[in-house]
């Protein structure tokens, strides 16, 4: 099981690359669940991935797809294009689109605006009536239509509630078999830390996604930490 940090600047990603992570995760906390960062963040976090290992891979949120969609003309969104050429994932979220019958037409248009070279995460969120997306099933569906790499389950509100209060065991291991049919790998978020690791090893998903668990005090808005980043890796082995 691989583990992903999300950090919001070059300090966090230095620490979460001390710490051992195996994928650095580019995100803004304070603007969501998939909240984008500054695209010149973007940039120096890739940037230093690369001079810190060529085989330091570098991921990043683009927020939500509807933001997307109200403000594709934007300057501040088109700048994060010329970033992008050094990333290996990329994803948006599908919070809102649950009303839109063509988001996914929207979606492969995003898409199509970044390198061939950048792999595409799709993201389903376990709480999706909150989040008003489409459900799981039909994400991971048309993620294995659209040569997507990854899966990713999250939850859309980070408030007190973790993944398994919105899926069971028994539907991730479903889940994870799908995945293996279709060829995805699946990464799995939503307030994971150390104590869920005996499920998460039944599970036996590709990548576990933290930031919460990783960050001091163990609050998501504060600074990624090192020594939890290798506590972590170290109970991940």
């Amino acid at each position: 099981m691989q583990l992903l940090v999300s950090v919001r600047n070059v300090i966090e990603a230095d620490a979460a690359l001390a710490g051992g992570a195996d994928i650095i995760d580019v995100k803004e906390p304070a603007s969501g669940s998939l909240g984008m960062a500054a695209p010149e963040t973007i940039g120096a976090i890739s940037d230093r991935c690369r001079r810190y290992s060529a085989l330091s891979l570098c991921s990043a949120a683009l927020g939500e797809l509807p933001e997307w969609s109200r403000m594709t003309a934007a300057p501040e969104k088109r700048q994060c294009l010329d970033w992008a050429k050094g990333l290996s994932y990329l994803k948006v979220g599908l919070a809102g689109t649950l009303s839109s019958p063509d988001w996914l037409d929207q979606w492969l248009a995003l898409r199509s605006l970044f390198p061939g070279s950048v792999h595409w995460v799709a993201v389903a969120y376990a709480d999706a009536s909150r989040a008003m997306s489409p459900a799981i099933e039909r994400i991971a569906e048309v993620a294995a239509q659209t040569a997507c790499r990854v899966l990713l389950l999250d939850t859309f509100q980070k408030d007190a509630s973790t993944l398994f209060d919105w899926v069971s065991p028994d539907q991730l291991c479903r889940l994870r078999a799908q995945c293996r049919e279709t060829g995805l790998r699946l990464a799995l978020a939503g307030r994971l830390d150390a104590s869920h690791l005996p499920v998460l090893r039944t599970i036996d998903p590709d990548l576990l996604a933290v930031r919460g668990a990783v960050c001091e005090a163990g609050e998501r808005t504060s600074a990624v930490a090192a020594e939890r980043v290798k506590t972590l890796r170290m109970a991940l082995a």
